[in-house]
């Protein structure tokens, strides 16, 4: 999960929320403002969690002089495709 850079893509994934959700809130007049409130705390709820994620991902190990490191895997993501297929609504 924290491969990459997860704050920046949170970031980017959940600006445009918060940028709908202001903008409905104080500039658009057909709508009360607080339908905008929804859009906006989602918004910053997706930017605090990549925040939160970039925080407490482990760095990489550090290796003493005589220690090599032997193999690097990622996990594999077939389980979680399975589940998005079967969480999918069956039309």
């Amino acid at each position: 999960m924290a491969r990459g850079a997860p704050a920046v893509w949170s970031t980017v994934l959940g600006l445009p929320f918060v940028l709908a959700g202001g903008w409905l809130y104080v500039g658009q007049s057909a709508y009360p403002g607080v339908v905008g409130l929804p859009f906006a705390f989602f918004g910053l709820f997706v930017v605090g969690i990549g925040a939160y994620v970039h925080a407490v991902s482990p760095s990489e190990p550090r290796l003493g002089d005589d220690e090599e490191l032997l193999e690097k895997r990622h996990p594999t993501q077939r389980v979680a495709r399975v589940k998005i297929a079967v969480g999918l609504p069956c039309w």
